[in-house]
């Protein structure tokens, strides 16, 4: 095996386990709130938590992805979500089972999803021969889909036989796997953004820029922003 197709693969085993889990306990998350409360506010709250990170630093997260090692990027991202994971299942084992807690929670973890996902689809053409990009890109979208949908169904599994908190411990594990994996390969840090003098704010117009002369890129992120749009609230 090639040494590209090696890290590639090394990595996506550990982001499998890391997302597969990730899924499981979100939606787990989300069944607790619903059983304990049955509160279509307190649902709408959780929305809110797991969703205001992205929409006001997903924007800009990319720009920063592109300063710093994307690698320890997704390390600090797996190990935050790992920690919040842990913090809460001893949070509940010591009996303080509080909606606030599952909140702080959420919160964390979409912070941790708002850098981990970017940086994990840019170091994508780092590793990855051009010629392979695409089939690379269908195999890393085949595991994020993949995870999507086995992951609320091994949620719903695991609250049918067990408690939240030893819910939570598996994504501990996932995202300990995660770590190990990623720690095993060598990523380099592209040297064109480590001297740069741009502004975070005249990075994202160039990229805006970028867009816009690419009419095929144009075409292309319409339709997506709509049914993002459309189908994330859904």
């Amino acid at each position: 095996m090639s040494t590209w197709r090696k890290t590639f693969f090394t990595i996506y085993l550990g982001q499998a386990f890391s997302l597969l889990s990730s899924s499981a306990v979100q939606f787990s998350m989300i069944w607790w709130i619903t059983m304990e409360t049955g509160s279509a506010l307190a649902l709408t709250i959780a929305s809110v938590v797991g969703l205001l990170p992205q929409a006001i630093i997903g924007p800009f997260a990319g720009v920063w992805i592109d300063r710093f090692n994307r690698k320890k990027i997704m390390i600090i991202a797996d190990a935050a979500v790992a920690l919040s994971s842990l913090f809460l299942c001893v949070l509940f084992l010591l009996g303080y089972q509080s909606l606030s807690f599952v909140y702080v929670v959420l919160l964390i973890r979409a912070l941790g999803e708002t850098f981990h996902k970017p940086a994990m689809q840019t170091l994508i053409p780092q590793l990855v021969p051009s010629a392979e990009l695409t089939k690379a890109g269908g195999f890393g979208q085949m595991i994020n889909s993949a995870c999507s949908m086995i992951g609320p169904m091994l949620g719903a599994l695991l609250m049918s036989v067990t408690t939240l908190p030893y819910t939570m411990l598996i994504d501990v594990i996932g995202a300990i796997l995660a770590i190990l994996t990623l720690s095993l390969v060598h990523v380099s840090t592209p040297p064109i953004n480590l001297n740069s003098k741009l502004t975070v704010i005249e990075d994202m117009k160039q990229g805006i820029l970028t867009i816009k002369s690419n009419k095929a890129l144009l075409r292309l992120s319409i339709p997506v922003l709509i049914s993002t749009i459309i189908f994330v609230p859904l």
